[in-house]
């Protein structure tokens, strides 16, 4: 699957149990800390070396790099193979043949059955997926480490062999179809992703849609994707990393068995074309059948190996809240969350930074009502970017780049994750980015900052895009193509495998058991041991939208959307630079909220009891402020009826009503309707957490490179005194 348009910037992030290993501080905590990464700290001595160093890197003849690290304690082993080769990279009439590759990918090999390709690593209890980008496609697994050589095997199978049916690629091009219509049913992603980005970028070919053209998808070939995949699935074209517990030395002349044999003649995939400098501001805008106006900005942006990546993430960091290279949203205390959704204008703003090998984009879309005035919106855009570009503090910068650092130490929590960011920033300029990037960070001067906002976000280098809601706007018309072939068979004969695969086994290694405390006050609580970096703790509340008043549908969802808008201090420690909050309530559909509410932090393991304290005092005494909850139930309405739009979600929504009836605890809609918002008051918020959030409902969950039962404790002394 391609990445969604909303998360392409974002690298996947799974987690991971493990135990074995003595409570620690985290290699980049202490890198972070200990000065030398801080600007304006005094020089001490070199700091620890970062968990990339301990990688191993070998590249055989034929071009494969091949990278290794061992981490963590179950036999477990994740496997990365990824491709320099994306959307970027795809010659006209065949945009979106990378992400049709790697859907084809998935079907059958000449020695592998596509029910095996597919389903065996399944069988195996483990994990396979996939995705495309601008500079990459992937394929991402994880499996016990006794089927390491079978995993390598399937991977070649997938690197030179796999087969081009007309029937099956007719077969697959429903799902591609299907996949880009999707992204079509949010307007928002037509206009960023099939108008803007060309806009912005004239030449470079990071302005094509991952997911292509209908017209390409409809008319591509079995023989034009063969041709496409032969010219560049090549060892040389290829990184492979294996991340876990193994045997190192046997995994890579398991990889010399399976790799090393095939020819490095992969079609180079690097790009000479350079984007012109952008001299006067462009505009697109778009009238469409949707429930958001949308206004999306952008500007050209180094790539990840530019000294000046680093300049962009703090900069990205005092405008809207510190993050790893990505898509997220801004926080409550930023500079654009606060002129443009604290002041009523808008209901959400994001920004993203892209993680590009080549100079790409800066984003900060925002959407509002469907009657926002977007021209007073750009207006309050604009001066709150020039203010930034003349305002912005030293005390920002060193706040936004430790957010950032420690952001980038919370990506590395399973082995996964690692492999991608081993992979990926291979693919960028070298893994060993993963280590100097925080360091560039620490360097980065208010003066660079301000300099950079000036340049970059001037108004000649902006590329603006309004989306201007129109119910009477007709959708886009269907793009409609005769068939290159003749249509796929009902029945596509089954094959057998010509290598059968081990069947799998039913042994379930030994997992570490939680220390685990039932409190006096009905509480349960539970800690964990695992590698990684951060901590995470997780506070599940049995309050969800079932227990919804009738006639006050989403009271549950707006009561969990206001926890964390407590007191100075409890707002305080969780808008920390070292803590990462999220909430079910803001995070997932609705239909993941009908029994319960979740919030949950990761932090370093140091503000642990901290973080801890200010959970409890989320969840058992929220401020619920009024003003607050008037900005709740507006994004809220905004939210869902943005979602109309969405096909999927209106197929989910239909599911339930022909389960439940209307009156059903969960017939009625998480989040309310524009009736049911309109009555719920600040009595009936207040009346509803004061009815259920109790501690005998909650269970606490931590995990992380922590002591368990320190841990445990920890959240018992900070849960402790909830009484109700």
């Amino acid at each position: 699957m391609s990445r969604s348009p909303v998360v392409r910037r974002i690298l996947p992030v799974a987690v991971e149990a493990g135990a074995g290993r003595a409570p620690r501080w985290p290699a980049l905590a202490l890198a972070v800390l200990g000065g030398v990464l801080l600007a304006g700290a005094p020089p001490r001595a070199a700091a620890p070396s970062h968990w990339s160093d301990a990688t191993g890197r070998v590249v055989l003849d034929n071009g494969l790099t091949v990278l290794m690290l061992q981490r963590g304690a179950l036999p477990i082993v994740s496997v990365e193979a990824l491709y320099r080769f994306g959307s970027r990279n795809e010659p006209p009439n065949l945009t979106g043949g990378a992400h049709f590759l790697e859907h084809m990918a998935f079907r059958s090999t000449d020695e592998i059955a596509k029910q095996d390709l597919t389903n065996q690593i399944l069988r195996w209890g483990g994990r396979w997926n996939g995705y495309t980008s601008y500079d990459q496609t992937v394929y991402a697994s994880a499996v016990p480490n006794e089927h390491l050589e079978w995993l390598l095997y399937l991977e070649s199978q997938r690197m030179r062999h796999v087969r081009f049916v007309q029937a099956e690629v007719d077969r697959e091009r429903t799902s591609v179809t299907a996949e880009e219509q999707q992204y079509r049913n949010s307007p928002a992603y037509v206009l960023s992703e099939h108008r803007l980005r060309r806009v912005a970028l004239v030449a470079h070919p990071y302005g094509s849609p991952i997911m292509g053209r209908m017209s390409d998808l409809l008319g591509v070939t079995a023989p034009e994707l063969e041709r496409l995949y032969h010219e560049y699935y090549a060892p040389n074209n290829a990184i492979l990393t294996i991340v876990g517990r193994f045997d190192e030395d046997a995994a890579l002349a398991l990889v010399r068995k399976y790799f090393g044999g095939v020819p490095g003649d992969g079609r180079s995939t690097t790009l000479r074309t350079v984007e012109p400098e952008q001299h006067g501001p462009r505009r697109v805008t778009m009238h469409a059948s949707g429930s958001v106006a949308h206004l999306e900005l952008l500007v050209h942006a180094p790539a990840a190996g530019d000294e000046a990546f680093a300049t962009l993430l703090a900069l990205d960091g005092v405008l809207a809240g510190g993050k790893a290279p990505g898509s997220g949203g801004a926080a409550r205390d930023s500079r654009l969350y606060q002129a443009l959704v604290a002041s009523g204008l808008a209901t959400s703003v994001r920004t993203s930074t892209e993680l590009a090998e080549y100079p790409g984009l800066y984003a900060i879309d925002v959407d509002a009502p469907p009657d926002a005035d977007l021209q007073k919106i750009e207006a309050r855009l604009d001066a709150a970017l020039a203010d930034a570009a003349q305002t912005i503090s030293a005390a920002e910068v060193a706040r936004a780049v430790r957010q950032v650092q420690v952001a980038l130490a919370f990506g590395a929590d399973s082995n996964r994750a690692v492999a991608d960011l081993l992979a990926v920033y291979e693919e960028m300029q070298s893994y060993r980015l993963l280590a100097e990037l925080p360091a560039r960070l620490g360097t980065v001067t208010p003066d660079e900052v301000r300099a950079f906002a000036r340049d970059r976000l001037d108004r000649d280098h902006r590329t603006i895009g309004w989306l201007v809601p129109d119910r009477t706007a007709a959708a886009e018309p269907g793009i409609a193509a005769e068939p290159a072939a003749p249509p796929a068979p009902d029945v596509i004969p089954r094959r057998a495998s010509a290598r059968p695969l081990p069947p799998p086994r039913l042994e379930v290694p030994d997992l570490p058991a939680p220390a685990t405390r039932r409190l006096d006050n009905g509480m349960t609580v539970l800690a964990l041991q695992v590698p990684g970096e951060a901590v995470n703790i997780r506070v599940r509340v049995e309050a969800g939208s079932a227990d919804d008043p009738a006639g006050r549908e989403g009271t549950a969802l707006l009561a969990a959307r206001l926890l964390t808008e407590g007191t100075a201090g409890q707002a305080a420690a969780l808008d920390d630079p070292e803590v990462n909050l999220s909430q079910s309530a803001f995070d997932r559909g609705p239909f993941a909220n009908r029994d319960y509410v979740e919030i949950s932090a990761t932090c370093l393991p140091a503000a642990l009891d901290t973080v801890g304290r200010a959970l409890a005092a989320a969840v058992s005494s929220p401020a619920f402020d009024a003003s607050a909850l008037a900005r709740a139930k507006r994004s809220l309405a905004v939210s869902t009826a943005a979602r109309a739009d969405d096909s999927r979600w209106r197929a989910d929504r239909a599911v339930f009503d022909h389960l439940y009836a209307p009156g059903q605890r969960y017939g009625r809609p998480p989040e309310g309707t524009a009736d049911s918002l309109a009555r719920i008051t600040w009595d009936d918020v207040v009346a509803f957490h004061r009815a259920h959030y109790r501690p005998e409902r909650t269970v606490v969950a931590v995990a992380g490179p922590v002591d368990a039962a320190a841990a445990r404790d920890a959240v018992a002394r900070a849960f402790g005194g909830w009484r109700v």
